[in-house]
């Protein structure tokens, strides 16, 4: 799954959108695999970034998880 923020120029809308998206064995994301998370950052003012690291872990992705959706039906 690769989630994706993107603003337009002159445009106060951003575009934000998670899907599944085939990604070219030389892209840095097509290997990231197991626990690791990966994010690549994409600015017309900087070469592009990619950082890669360990997450958090299935409970604790679970538990954040739980407590957005409570934070959300308390809001609703």
């Amino acid at each position: 799954m690769v989630a994706s923020l993107v603003s337009h120029p002159g445009d106060a809308i951003l575009e934000a959108k998670v899907a599944p998206v085939e990604l070219p064995l030389s892209d840095p994301l097509a290997r990231v695999d197991g626990v690791m998370n990966a994010i690549t950052i994409h600015s017309d003012t900087l070469q592009e970034v990619t950082v890669i690291g360990p997450g958090a872990g299935r409970l604790q992705t679970g538990q954040g998880l739980l407590a957005d959706l409570l934070a959300i039906a308390k809001t609703t």
